[in-house]
């Protein structure tokens, strides 16, 4: 192929100079009217002469960026062509100031979403081509910069500890407040708590959690064996913000052994931006604000695993693995994703499937044979697949099935609307980075299983359950992969459009800079109490402190969490379950209000001590209150 035509060299040149001076222009028209910018944007309103304005400064700027152009093609084509490339990031200036406003994409989320990924995508593209060209100058600041920084390797580490314990303080603190604001539940914090409490205590059957229904067992839902373990630490402090604090550190560390993959294969540097990444990335907040769950913990036990199979570390290797298998049972399917990937990959390949078989026989002997038999003989929550189940079939075989048999009508259940927020919530910081190597393709396959598929259940398709966990370390892991298998000079183009993408994810959808209204399961969130709710939570822990532990309690579903460290603490959605105790107030659910009403109004309960609008009656009590509460709280004659 023969040289560039000059003529060629020169329109292009210009043309890319001319958007930069464009996109410029109407940076500084975005900026110059910030005030009017949420009504632009919401409804193209703007004022005629401000309208004007704007063209003008966008035209001048294509004039600006042509005139600049010209001076350069007037000493050389070449330095042209390199201002042209090098510069070209700049071309999405002007698209910056929509994706920093906050108050105008509420109802519209697919549209930020689509522009955020799209601007993403855009940059990743235009950093890759400009590090193609060679640099404005011989030495820039930012070089010296990173040569003076990288002869410190104690920094490193310490930036990554610094944000583990940050994280960790932080989502301590928010989900702690968020629980004393009474926004957790009976399904799912007072379910794993009261597990936890009968653990600790050597109740039986194992996994008896009263919350779920009577002295039911939750073998069938899930196996958690983890929770003997924690049970003892447990212990030293039984209330529910014991797990929530376990939850918030232990999703912290999960950037631990994100780091060592990727100082290992990347560089330390890379290893504290990926890591640095996972503690910002917006998904990963959602799946720790909704009560506590095991699967967000499954980060740091599953990458611990993988980084000692890889650096051939048995010890660790056996630890990591063990705690892994007994955290919940499909996490041994989502380290299997990881055993099959080395094996392919080929690093390790007789360890991956050593550790591999393991995985796939305790998936099969947990989930497919034995927590059946707790469920007479249903699988669990197959619910939530429903609409990709064949005829007369209720198992997980059938959904494969489906998928397999029948790829079209699979395809037709996927294009929703919502699929596609959740995937570019999910994918935008990456810019779709771990999909550009073949290997990121499967190990997407957890997420698009277990959430994807879903046709009968919206938590699994929203960033704020911890279903989000299918994603977050199989998406870190393959763009560590993928930059791996760059060039150098490709690779460190990456920088930006990740640090773009995680940060504007972030802002938007995550919970440090935005703490106000944060998404935890279905309730928005805030860091802080009213003094409203300072006072509700006083009132509730004045309550809760003159129920005797060894009595059972039915509670409204809000107020489980805060007695279910007990034997026996049931929650009012189930029924009144004959227990010694009722605590609850006006603020119970509708469906739970009609209960309240008729243990109050038959005298099967008597109220004895009150706290506002909440109130603990026990059975066979004098009724003699319960009249009075009923008129002023509004339940009726």
């Amino acid at each position: 192929m023969g040289a560039t035509p000059e003529v060629t060299r020169l329109v292009r040149g210009l043309a890319w100079l001319a958007a930069v001076g464009a996109s410029l222009g109407l940076l500084v028209g975005t900026l110059t009217f910030a005030a009017d910018l949420p009504g632009y944007l919401s409804s193209n309103l703007l004022a005629p002469g401000k309208r004007r304005l704007l063209i003008g400064l966008i035209a001048s700027g294509v004039g600006f960026g042509a005139l600049f152009g010209l001076a350069l093609a007037f000493r050389s084509y070449e330095r042209l062509d390199r201002y042209a490339a090098r510069l070209g990031p700049l071309v999405l200036a002007g698209f910056v100031p929509p994706l920093l406003t906050m108050n105008v994409w509420a109802g519209r989320e697919l549209v930020l979403l689509t522009y955020l990924a799209l601007f993403v995508l855009a940059l990743a593209e235009l950093s890759l081509r400009a590090a193609s060209a060679p640099a404005l100058s011989s030495r820039s600041l930012a070089t010296t910069l990173f040569e003076a920084l990288a002869r410190r390797s104690w920094l490193a580490p310490a930036l990554v500890g610094v944000g583990v314990v940050a994280f960790a303080t932080w989502f301590s603190v928010f989900t702690i407040i968020n629980h004393r604001a009474l926004r957790t539940s009976g399904f799912d914090l007072g379910i794993e708590e009261n597990l936890l409490w009968n653990a600790a205590h050597l109740e039986l059957p194992l996994f008896r959690t009263t919350p779920l229904g009577g002295a039911k067992t939750h073998l069938g839902y899930h196996q958690t064996w983890i929770s003997y373990l924690i049970a003892p630490f447990y212990r030293l402090w039984p209330r529910a913000e014991f797990l929530l604090l376990l939850q918030a550190i232990g999703t912290a560390l999960g950037a631990v052994p994100l780091f060592l993959l990727a100082r290992r294969r990347l560089g330390r540097w890379w290893g504290v931006a990926l890591a640095l990444l996972y503690l910002v990335y917006g998904p990963l907040h959602g799946s720790i604000l909704y009560d506590f769950h095991y699967q967000p913990l499954g980060n740091v036990l599953i990458l611990s695993t993988l980084y000692c199979l890889l650096e051939r570390r048995l010890a660790g290797t056996i630890i990591f693995a063990t705690l892994t298998l007994l955290l919940r049972e499909d996490m041994s399917l989502l380290l299997g994703v990881f055993t099959t990937a080395m094996i392919l990959m080929g690093e390790r390949p007789v360890a991956g499937f050593v550790v591999g078989l393991i995985c796939a026989i305790h998936f099969g002997v947990l989930k497919l044979t034995i927590m059946p038999r707790f469920l007479g003989g249903q699988s669990a929550y197959i619910n939530q697949y429903q609409g990709l189940l064949p005829v007369g079939e209720q198992s997980f075989g059938g959904v494969i099935k489906t998928v397999l048999a029948n790829p079209a009508f699979t395809l037709s259940t996927l294009l929703e609307r919502e699929k596609l927020s959740y995937l570019l919530e999910l994918l935008a910081p990456f810019a779709l980075l771990p999909l550009r190597r073949p290997i990121g393709w499967l190990l997407v396959l957890p997420g698009f299983f277990f959430t994807l598929l879903a046709t009968r259940y919206p938590a699994l398709l929203m960033t704020s359950f911890q279903y989000t966990t299918y994603w977050t370390m199989f998406l870190f892991v393959g763009a560590i992969w993928a930059l791996e298998a760059m060039p150098s000079e490709r690779r460190a183009a990456w920088g930006l459009p990740l640090l773009v993408g995680g940060a504007l994810v972030s802002l938007h959808f995550g919970a440090i800079v935005k703490n106000q209204d944060v998404r935890g399961a279905w309730d928005h969130h805030r860091l802080g109490l009213s003094d409203f709710e300072r006072q509700r939570y006083a009132q509730v822990s004045s309550l809760a402190k003159q129920l005797p532990t060894s009595d059972s309690v039915v509670s409204s579903e809000r107020l489980v969490p805060h007695v279910s460290n007990r034997r026996d603490s049931f929650t009012l959605r189930n029924g009144l379950q004959d227990a010694t105790w009722l605590f609850t107030g006006n603020a119970a659910a509708p469906d739970e209000r009609p209960l309240i009403d008729q243990a109050l109004r038959s005298g099967q309960y008597g109220i004895v001590a009150r706290e506002g609008e909440f109130f603990i009656a026990k059975k066979g009590a004098d009724p003699t209150l319960n009249r009075a509460y009923l008129t002023e709280m509004g339940f009726g004659p």
